[in-house]
């Protein structure tokens, strides 16, 4: 039988997510939990190469904590899936291994395939019933766009753009403005490749950035316009880090990448003539407790 209360893990490039979730009997997710610890493990892999032994000693011991934090807030199952960067590492099966061992709970690899549809699996009711929009969901590591008639998916791109991965580019502290302007090139190139503009009518961003952006801004609705995200951009430019962070209650590690994710999301934006877009707040961790509803026992394969 499956229980009401359900947490969701997932590991991926930036921080390591988790929900605990309440399903309503019509069928809602009402979240009792949720909890979020920065590791930047796609930083890390880019550096280092792989995912060295003292960082996964920081996944395990993440993953300890937030087990033990869902069970306290009554979810009767917890499910973990490992996206990027775990699952770019060549030794990603034992990484699982050893950290589904440590924790009691299975750690499964998402395939990049499979976490594009747990994402638009979260996000798909928010969307118009009608009329072709794109749904886009930044992360650190890429961005995934796709084109959408109405709520059924017509094509998706993923674009070889992503927060943390770009942010590698950003140079000083506050970033000198030399450095930001060489994200653009990047963007820029990857930008032919997403599915057409044509018709084109509305947006849905996905992923924490927007959300990150939007306090920054001030936006109090879940729409992110242009011009809030060049705001936001002037603000997290204008003084270092820890000020920033202080100010908008954000871990100032955490700045860069949103630098990087509001030029990400605002040229996107530029690119397909549009003002503003739509924010929700459901990702792939609530694609991963609906896709638990409706296949237990293989909610984490394509």
């Amino acid at each position: 039988m499956i229980k009401s209360r359900i947490a969701a893990i997932d590991i991926g490039s930036n921080t390591v997510h988790m929900i605990v979730a309440e399903r309503t009997p019509g069928g809602r997710l009402i979240h009792r939990l949720d909890r979020s610890k920065l590791l930047k493990l796609g930083l890390i892999q880019i550096r280092a190469g792989n995912l060295p032994d003292f960082v996964i000693g920081s996944i395990r011991r993440t993953l300890e904590l937030f087990v033990r934090e869902a069970r306290d807030a009554g979810a009767s199952e917890i499910l973990i899936g490992a996206t990027a960067a775990v699952r770019d590492d060549s030794r990603r099966q034992t990484i699982a291994s050893r950290l589904g061992q440590a924790v009691g709970i299975p750690v499964r690899i998402i395939s990049k395939a499979r976490e594009i549809q747990l994402g638009f699996l979260a996000a798909r009711h928010q969307l118009r019933s009608q009329g072709r929009q794109i749904f886009i969901d930044s992360g650190g590591a890429s961005t995934e766009v796709t084109l959408c008639q109405g709520q059924r998916p017509m094509q998706t791109v993923s674009l070889p753009v992503g927060a943390s991965r770009l942010s590698l580019l950003l140079e000083g502290d506050p970033p000198s403005l030399l450095s930001f302007a060489r994200m653009m090139g990047p963007i820029r190139d990857a930008l032919p490749k997403a599915p057409p503009t044509r018709d084109v009518q509305a947006a849905l961003f996905s992923g924490g950035s927007a959300h990150h952006i939007g306090d920054v801004a001030g936006s109090k609705r879940r729409l992110l316009s242009r011009a809030e995200i060049d705001l936001a951009l002037r603000h997290l430019l204008r003084k270092r880090a820890k000020k920033v962070g202080r100010k908008y209650q954000v871990d100032p590690r955490r700045i860069p990448i949103l630098i990087s994710g509001a030029l990400i999301l605002g040229t996107i934006l530029e690119h397909y003539g549009l003002d503003r877009a739509t924010v929700t707040a459901n990702s792939v961790r609530e694609g991963m407790i609906r896709a638990y509803l409706s296949n237990p026992a293989g909610w984490w394969k394509d």
